[in-house]
């Protein structure tokens, strides 16, 4: 009976020791510097209080990244936890990251549709009315990947029936120095902006621009969303996770964030129910899984490992050669 006991106490510390050993001592978040003033930083500093206590007893290691490091991190699984735009996540979908909540705030009640772009040119334009009227013009905007300061709005200019990759003469982008963007449109130094929506209004906060310095290209109309916008809306600033992340310490993340108080302005986490509008918008852009599998990404491939696959030719016709 002892040694019945001694073997069944082995086997329950055995597997204790594995179900440790699978637990990480140490948890990265990485957060897109970019972040705010859409979600303030009060509310950023919760979410992290309140991931920290989820994942005790192991320790949250955060990092502030700009967005193309954000993309490795995610692609690489180098980050447990982030924060990022939907559409960013989502073109990790097929690599297994995952958007867990999405913000809420009293400036885009509904989640499903809180992210967009906004065109601005200077007021005295007469010449531009419509996003027909910006092809072959200059443009100013974040980053090729950035979703509000650049790929809602190709995403509008797709939707028209346009080619993104040919619709503007030239595109500089500006990254985190987003106020650029306003100003090289009130210099003449670009004939559009494309700025994230709610950015305008805090940037007219903030003294950097006045609105009747500018005039707003195909608005749109949302009941739900106080800010102006010029493209459809997307679900808003999500927390995302990869697969590292085990279900249990997930849950009781995604637990703690649903139950967090509003913060500041009224900022809560909550579900977002509908990407469609996101998936199809990187299907037109071909982005995320749609880019990795596609023929162009398949030719890129080719080209990138040519020497590979022409020393591997190389080595068969030898083979072959001298099987004959």
């Amino acid at each position: 009976m002892n040694k019945i006991l001694r073997l069944i106490a082995a086997v329950i510390g055995f597997l204790l020791l594995n179900v440790q050993a699978e637990e990480p001592k140490e948890y990265t978040f990485a957060i897109n510097s970019a972040v705010t003033p859409l979600l303030h930083a009060a509310f950023v500093n919760q979410t992290i209080k309140t991931v920290e206590r989820a994942v005790e007893p192991a320790k949250l290691k955060v990092m502030y990244v700009e967005l193309p490091e954000l993309e490795r991190l995610i692609e690489d699984h180098q980050a447990d936890f982030f924060i990022s735009t939907a559409a960013t996540i989502r073109r990790y979908q097929d690599l297994g990251a995952r958007d867990v909540l999405t913000a809420s705030s009293p400036f885009s009640k509904n989640p499903n549709r809180s992210e967009g772009s906004l065109f601005i040119v200077k007021a005295d334009r007469s010449d531009i009315n419509s996003v027909s009227d910006l092809k072959d013009k200059r443009a100013a905007a974040g980053r090729p990947t950035a979703f509000g300061m650049y790929l809602a709005a190709m995403g509008e200019i797709a939707a028209d029936g346009y080619d993104p990759k040919t619709f503007f003469r030239s595109t500089q982008f500006y990254g985190l120095n987003r106020d650029q963007i306003i100003k090289d449109v009130l210099n003449g130094k670009a004939d559009v902006g494309i700025l994230r929506a709610c950015y305008l209004e805090d940037a007219v906060n903030r003294k950097v621009v006045t609105t009747d310095q500018l005039k707003f290209i195909n608005l749109k109309s949302d009941p739900d969303h106080i800010c102006l916008h010029s493209t459809r809306l997307y679900p808003n600033w999500s927390f995302g996770s990869n697969p590292s992340v085990p279900p249990a310490v997930l849950s009781a993340v995604a637990a703690g964030l649903i139950a967090q108080k509003p913060v500041g302005i009224g900022l809560y986490w909550s579900v977002a129910s509908d990407y469609t509008a996101v998936d199809n918008l990187l299907k037109s852009l071909r982005l995320g899984s749609y880019q990795r599998f596609s023929k162009e990404w398949f030719w890129q491939r080719i080209v990138e490992y040519r020497f590979w696959i022409l020393s591997a030719l190389a080595a068969f016709v030898l083979l072959l050669i001298h099987s004959l």
